[in-house]
């Protein structure tokens, strides 16, 4: 039986899929930003580098990463504490932060994302229509940016 502990997460939709992650994987939302075009053979996910306050930030297309859509049309982007570089997903919604008690989250429902189990914590009810996709989103996308 899991133990009560509420963690803070940040809730976002990508292509009318609703997710949560550990807020502390996110540093900001921002507006979207013209991209610069990477040079080299990366993956169709890689979609460019932006300046983020002088920073570089590499955009990645977290729809087209999970398979539910090529296309990248972000409303906005968040950018995420990874260690190895600056990176940005874009997403179609900030929900903002929510609180979650761990017992509340399911990790025995199949998610039915193409997401490796090691990267699905469960899903959680927040009310009678909307159910959470509560992700391991850093670990994913580190993971992913190193093939």
């Amino acid at each position: 039986m899991k133990k009560n502990h509420i963690n803070t997460y940040f809730r976002f939709t990508i292509d009318k899929i609703e997710f949560a992650c550990d807020i502390l994987e996110v540093s900001e939302i921002t507006e979207p930003t013209p991209l610069r075009k990477i040079i080299g053979p990366f993956p169709s996910y890689y979609k460019g580098i932006f300046n983020l306050r002088g920073n570089v930030v590499t955009a990645l297309n977290f729809a087209d990463l999970i398979g539910t859509s090529p296309s990248f049309n972000p409303k906005l982007f968040a950018v995420l504490k990874c260690p190895s570089a600056l990176t940005a997903i874009g997403i179609d919604k900030s929900s903002g932060m929510i609180a979650l008690d761990n017992k509340n989250i399911d990790d025995s429902v199949n998610m039915h994302l193409p997401l490796p189990a090691k990267y699905c914590k469960g899903i959680c009810s927040v009310n009678a229509t909307t159910k959470l996709n509560v992700i391991s989103l850093l670990d994913f996308i580190e993971d992913k940016k190193q093939v």
